[in-house]
């Protein structure tokens, strides 16, 4: 694989995990909502993603959500982050296992980012 197409995954799978630190539905939902390869099963699949993601935008404003950073909200984050920077990996046919690990510590940045903020 190209060194420039190995940059362009981490540095997605990057971006994927940092947006998991903020929103864990993020980590796979905005990879899923990228999809250009439709069907009438992902289609399912992009309304879950969807509701997913306006479920928890909900859930983070309500009171009684707990902080970003306690387990298990920290652990949906990093698998997120992960999962997303997996599926971004695979859409274009590289290695997966190092964007799962650059997606994982980027939700955990992200998470203690978007915590600071």
């Amino acid at each position: 694989m190209p060194w420039s197409r190995s940059l362009d995954v981490a540095t997605r799978a990057l971006l994927i995990g940092s947006a998991a630190g903020a929103r864990a539905s993020f980590g796979v939902g905005v990879p899923i909502l990228l999809d250009n390869r439709r069907s009438e099963r992902s289609n399912q699949v992009l309304i879950g993603a969807v509701a997913g993601m306006l479920g928890e935008m909900v859930w983070d404003q309500l009171p009684n959500c707990p902080s970003r950073l306690e387990w298990p909200g920290l652990a949906s984050r990093i698998a997120t982050g992960a999962g997303g920077a997996l599926i971004v990996a695979r859409s274009v046919r590289a290695p997966s296992a190092v964007p799962a690990m650059i997606g994982a510590i980027g939700a955990l940045g992200g998470a203690i980012a978007g915590f600071r903020w």
